[in-house]
């Protein structure tokens, strides 16, 4: 069987499938009324069919995937759902689909196949343009789902943990951290905090900046609604606590303010360093959901991405996920969790002077016409922007549109 890199890679929902072959219908429907006499006949064009997509997708035992069994399962079970989701063709971008024939063939070497085929059901709405007035909420919920991805990864590795130093004092700048300092008791060392443990201490730092930025006690106790939920999570986290290395040293005092988000970016960096990664997926998700809170500064905004993306780099070096291939899923989960970091940064910073809007006629290539738009040296980096902009998943075949360009600096005076 061929390997990934012969093969067509295509996205469905959250299912990542690789096919040998794909077979695209996607045409108009022409009625041709035929005359009882003559040669010329009336063509009446009806618009386009239906877009249907049909893939000859290979199970296998694909680097960063699952066995061929789980991945032909998941795709029955999701085929079974009568579910839609968006589809990602490997030429012609993305659009919401929903399955239609499903043929699965076992051959007589035991390698498992499938017939499959997508049917749009509608196009896809992209994200908010983040140079059009983007509050960066829409970043917000993809560095969360990236995070929650990275930290499934991380715990099944056993790397989701954190200091007991640093986790108490997180907890005791937190409104229910009375009650985890009771659970985690005089437990010293390292944390495993677990997906729930960490999702929980995530939503109850982010409730509590949100909290702490509305000046009205009564708005900011309804904010804070969450506390028995991320308490129960957290209850399982601490439960869990074994074997713990005798920790000397007493607790740091990373900051002298009460909020959590700054005691948490002040210990990442170490935590990182010292491979507890639970701190570096907690930050990120903190950081960006506080720069729709209120007027950030741009400087602090590059600030929490630089901190983000270095402990990232930490992450994956002190980790050995570059060297290990069954740390595969952690090193791109990793990845993606920095990429959506900058995304959601470019979000929060741009602004709606910054871009206009230019209307393509004909399909063409976007590196090409970034060239002719910004000069040769600046292509990259501009083509890079524009795909961001209008969340372009095809930059070698632009269809005819209207786009956000970022606007060409003014030149320098002499």
């Amino acid at each position: 069987m061929a390997g990934p890199a012969e093969l067509m890679e295509c996205h469905w929902g959250d299912i990542r499938l690789f096919a040998s072959s794909v077979s695209t219908d996607g045409g108009r429907t022409q009625v041709v009324h035929e005359r009882s006499s003559g040669d010329r006949h009336a063509v009446q064009d009806r618009g386009l069919r239906v877009q249907r997509v049909r893939c000859h997708v290979q199970f296998d035992d694909f680097p960063g995937s699952p066995s061929p069994l789980e991945a032909a399962q998941a795709l029955n079970a999701a085929k079974n759902s009568g579910r839609t989701a968006i589809f990602q063709h490997p030429m012609f971008g993305r659009f919401l689909a929903s399955v239609g024939e499903f043929n699965t063939t076992t051959d007589e070497h035991s390698v498992t196949s499938t017939e499959c085929e997508f049917i749009q059901e509608e196009p896809d709405i992209a994200v908010t343009p983040t140079g059009a007035a983007s509050s960066g909420t829409s970043g917000e919920s993809s560095v969360a789902a990236a995070a929650q991805v990275l930290n499934a990864a991380l715990a099944k590795t056993g790397q989701l943990k954190m200091s007991g130093s640093t986790l108490a004092t997180l907890a005791a700048r937190l409104p229910f951290g009375s009650r985890l300092l009771a659970q985690i008791g005089n437990a010293r060392g390292t944390i495993d905090l677990g997906v729930n443990g960490a999702a929980g201490l995530a939503t109850g730092i982010i409730s509590s900046v949100k909290a702490a930025a509305d000046s009205l006690s009564s708005q900011a106790s309804s904010i804070l609604g969450v506390p028995s939920i991320v308490d129960l999570s957290l209850r399982d986290a601490a439960g869990s606590i074994a074997a713990l290395a005798d920790f000397q040293s007493p607790l740091p005092d990373l900051t002298r303010t009460s909020d959590p988000s700054i005691a948490l970016a002040s210990a990442s960096s170490a935590e990182a360093s010292s491979g507890q990664f639970a701190a570096t997926t907690i930050d990120a998700q903190v950081a960006v959901s506080s720069w729709n809170t209120g007027d950030v500064p741009t400087r602090q905004i590059m600030i929490d991405a630089a901190r983000i993306s270095n402990n990232l780099a930490v992450m994956i070096e002190v980790g050995g996920f570059e060297d290990d291939l069954a740390l595969w899923p952690a090193f791109r989960a990793a990845i993606m969790l920095g990429d959506a970091v900058r995304n959601a940064a470019i979000a929060a910073t741009s602004e709606v002077p910054s871009v206009f809007v230019m209307k393509i006629l004909h399909r063409t290539a976007l590196l090409p016409l970034a060239a002719r738009i910004y000069g040769g040296a600046d292509a990259p980096d501009r083509a890079r922007q524009i795909m961001g902009l209008n969340d372009i998943s095809t930059p070698g075949w632009l269809p005819p549109g209207k786009y956000l360009m970022p606007v060409r600096p003014a030149p320098a005076p002499f």
